[in-house]
């Protein structure tokens, strides 16, 4: 029987899971649950050492002849501080031994209890990696703990391999009850190496199944990863769902933030995420494939365990093109054809079958709207968060458009600077910056550099507050009401920026008014004059007629979805009904 200490099971399950059977055990009381379970599971084989000094040195030995992980298990006090020689050993020999250190729960550092010795912090060349598992009582969430696991055990096959450090408290319970390890998420990780010489995933996990490729921001696409995710594309009918921040101006790209006005569709939820790109803005297509069930396979050359959607499965630490490369190449030996688009065709469809009423009011979703098909081809476009970069998304702009938003860190910070800088790197394009009047006003200074050109085009969405705090369905209007603008929503501090843009050399214009706001356009998106001065466009909007274009797009699509499904699946010959209902797991 095993021990009913949730963290400890968790242990025990993820060794298995990833092959390692060796433990050198140390006498103790904290680390009682792991080998006491351990000691009545064939799986494993434990040895007894008392001395931690040469508990280490034995995993040395074991892990060098052997090839293979090798775990030490010792309990609290100033056990695991004896494993420091043995651990810094393994670190200089590239030997993957995991040091298990049990102790109390580590809140109990610091308060003079007995035995409680700080190990949140270790020497850099004792392990490749620490973790501190929470404690765990039967009945809570083992996720956190499962993920910290996967991490530690990988990371002794990680780039030649090494020591990991795991830090397991106890409850003390003393019960050993469970008759079944839990099932917890395993995560493997695979190299190029793996992925050139057949060791990764078969490509038969991907053939046959509802996949997309979802893109966060990322820079770019260079040809040859265009031509590769292409390929993929093609050939597994998988959508690339993309946003203004993810580097992709193809022919395969949905703009998938249309879900934010639509809700949801039928069928378009996959059943594989190819994950490539980092931090994504694009918050209802993220919370959709959060709910979708699906498994994620992270693709990026840092190879790190970065679980966006809580489903994740695999991490290929390799060039995003050579992972897409590798697959077409085994799906075509197998002969596969590329050409399918019944699930490529469903998310296009309804996507494409977002609407936008004729008469909404001055509002960001209006400014959006009827720009977004006036940037001259070949500008660029900078977004800021949170307001602009969501209204955007909903629209596409020319394909030779480089689009950005400082979705890395997603503060306020910076935008304008940010603006200047691409101005600096693209002297000849028109740059184009959405921003609204808090972070302008708090970047306001870098109007003032002197490197400001001509290209530089700045439209100020000015509702003298931070509008995303006072839409209708934010927690701060619902749980406050109208109090939210005066400190959530920070109404009322900066006014007009036309003193200063104007003494600093900007051209500026303004409007108040749908009808003044088109006037401006023209002016606004005029073709670049090096000779001529930077402009800024500041545009006065009311929360009121914010909240209210939001909601009339919202509205104007409500159910536009489903609608969407119905009429392509209409027109389809029966032959391609009976395809589409498996693609989209109906058949």
């Amino acid at each position: 029987m095993y021990t009913n200490e949730p963290n400890a099971l968790v242990v025990l399950a993820l060794l298995k899971a990833h092959g390692i059977r060796t433990i050198v055990a140390s006498p103790g009381t904290t680390n009682a649950p792991i080998v006491g379970s351990a000691q009545k599971d064939e799986f494993f084989t434990v040895y007894s050492v008392v001395d931690e000094r040469s508990a280490g040195y034995v995993a040395i030995g074991l892990a060098e002849a052997s090839g293979e992980p090798v775990v030490i298990s010792c309990t609290g006090a100033t056990a695991s501080r004896n494993y420091m020689s043995a651990m810094t050993e393994a670190y200089y020999r590239k030997l993957p031994v995991i040091a298990l250190t049990s102790m109390a729960d580590k809140e109990m550092v610091g308060h003079l209890l007995p035995q409680a010795i700080d190990r949140t912090r270790v020497p850099t060349d004792v392990a490749l990696t620490s973790v501190q598992l929470p404690t765990l009582r039967p009945g809570d969430d083992t996720t956190v703990c499962a993920q910290l696991v996967n991490r530690a055990l990988l990371e002794t096959k990680r780039r030649g391999g090494g020591p990991a450090h795991i830090s397991l408290s106890t409850t003390h319970s003393g019960v050993f009850d469970v008759d079944v390890l839990p099932n917890v998420p395993v995560l493997d990780r695979f190299s190029v190496t793996d992925l050139v010489e057949g060791r990764a995933p078969d490509v038969d996990a991907l053939q046959g199944c509802r996949v997309v490729v979802t893109v966060g921001a990322h820079r770019p696409f260079d040809e040859r990863l265009s031509a590769a995710v292409e390929a993929f594309a093609e050939t597994f009918d998988a959508p690339l769902l993309i946003d203004h921040t993810s580097g992709y101006r193809g022919p395969e790209a949905v703009q998938a933030a249309a879900l934010t006005t639509i809700g949801s569709a039928p069928g378009l939820r996959p059943q594989v995420i190819i994950h490539i790109g980092e931090v994504s803005g694009d918050y209802p297509t993220m919370g959709f494939l959060e709910g979708a069930s699906a498994q994620t396979w992270r693709i990026s050359e840092d190879g790190e365990l970065r679980d966006r959607f809580g489903s994740l499965r695999y991490v290929f630490e390799a060039p995003e093109a050579v992972f897409f490369e590798r697959y077409v190449a085994r799906a075509v030996e197998r002969g596969a054809r590329a050409g399918r688009r019944a699930f490529r065709d469903r998310w296009r469809t309804v996507v494409d079958s977002v609407t936008v009423p004729d008469a909404l009011p001055l509002s960001a979703p209006m400014i959006a709207s009827e720009l977004a098909g006036r940037l001259p081809q070949g500008s660029a476009l900078h977004l800021a968060i949170l307001n602009a970069l969501r209204h955007w998304n909903n629209f596409s702009v020319d394909p030779s458009i480089v689009s950005s938003c400082n979705v890395g860190g997603f503060g306020i910070d910076g935008p304008v600077s940010t603006l200047l800088g691409t101005s600096l790197a693209f002297p000849d394009r028109l740059c184009f910056g959405v921003i609204g009047d808090l972070a302008f006003f708090y970047d306001m200074n870098a109007l003032g550099n002197r490197h400001c050109g001509s290209n530089m085009r700045i439209l100020l969405v000015n509702n003298s507050l931070g509008a995303e705090f006072t839409s209708s369905d934010h927690l701060g209007r619902r749980g406050l009401g109208d109090d939210v603008t005066a400190y959530v929503a920070a109404s009322d501090h900066n006014g007009s920026a036309k003193g200063w843009a104007e003494s600093m050399g900007f051209a500026y214009l303004t409007a108040s008014t749908p009808a003044e706001f088109r006037k401006q356009l023209d002016t606004f998106v005029a073709p670049f004059d090096p000779t001529g001065a930077p402009v800024l466009f500041e545009v006065f909007t009311t929360p009121d007629d914010e909240d209210a274009g939001r909601r009339a797009v919202i509205d104007a699509n409500r159910g536009t979805g489903a609608k969407a499904a119905r009429a392509v699946f209409e027109v389809m010959p029966p032959g391609m009904k009976k395809i589409a209902k498996k693609a989209l797991g109906r058949g």
